[in-house]
């Protein structure tokens, strides 16, 4: 069980880091996001799906020299044949050739996969760990683990700017905008449904906590306020579910040590 975590959670970095350029460092795109031109192609999806992968590399490898764009969707979103994909600006001569060029990299499936999905490789650890939380199986030590692996991965991403998007730039002077990777949404899917399933077991929530403490001195001042808001999230959740006295103290102290590390 920990050797799939782990991979999971390497997985994940490996894939954000390769889909948000901004994760190594590269220079913060404009704010606010190029305004499009009235006379932009908008390329549209070509039937409705999961994407499953869109490579950064690969589409700014369609675009005409001199493009801009903006690529609308990342891996793990779902579209609807026809919503758009990518906007082109300058027009290219060749529309046709582009969209079909875009189409051709951006797969869609009917489920979702790890090939280029961050929030995929999430939501498999919570699905282990809120099955092994369940009354059902009661493994409290794998719903820990997934915890842990999944705190690993946030502390990285956590520490990322939260820019808009990232450019990619090649010979040609192509320019493409991604969609921001989404802290707050990570951490939200990472943490809910496994403080719902364990809101009984103290274990859990002081798990959770630790993991929040360790992540708030090294996140961004722009991430830190949905890591606050998550530590008062569980401690709430410990006093709503009515632990008994000592398990109930054993939490709270998690939640204060959790806020010393954001120096309150």
């Amino acid at each position: 069980m920990e050797s799939i975590a782990e991979r999971v959670s390497q997985a994940a970095i490996a894939i954000a880091r390769d889909e948000y350029p901004l994760l190594d460092g590269v220079a913060a795109p404009p704010h606010p996001l190029p305004e499009i031109p009235a006379d932009a192609l908008v390329v549209p999806a070509h039937r409705t799906g999961w994407v499953q992968q869109f490579p950064l590399r690969a589409a700014a490898g369609c675009l005409p020299p001199g493009s801009t764009a903006i690529r609308h969707v990342v891996a793990g979103g779902h579209v609807a044949v026809g919503a758009p994909l990518a906007t082109v600006w300058p027009a290219p001569a060749r529309p046709a050739e582009v969209i079909r060029a875009l189409q051709d990299r951006c797969d869609l499936g009917s489920t979702r996969t790890m090939q280029d999905d961050v929030g995929f490789g999430v939501t498999q650890m919570v699905d282990i760990a809120a099955r092994a939380l369940s009354p059902a199986i009661n493994d409290t030590y794998t719903g820990l683990t997934c915890v842990d692996w999944l705190g690993d991965a946030l502390v990285k991403l956590g520490s990322e700017p939260a820019d808009t998007g990232g450019w990619s730039n090649d010979a040609n002077q192509v320019r493409l905008v991604v969609p921001a990777l989404h802290f707050d949404r990570l951490l939200k899917g990472a943490f809910d449904l496994i403080r719902q399933a364990g809101a009984d077991s103290p274990a859990v929530l002081i798990r959770i906590l630790d993991a929040i403490g360790t992540m708030a001195p090294m996140a961004r001042p722009e991430h830190r306020d949905a890591l606050r808001s998550h530590a008062d999230l569980v401690i709430e959740t410990a006093r709503v579910n009515g632990l008994v006295s000592g398990d109930l103290a054993d939490v709270d102290e998690r939640y204060l040590r959790a806020l010393r590390a954001f120096g309150e």
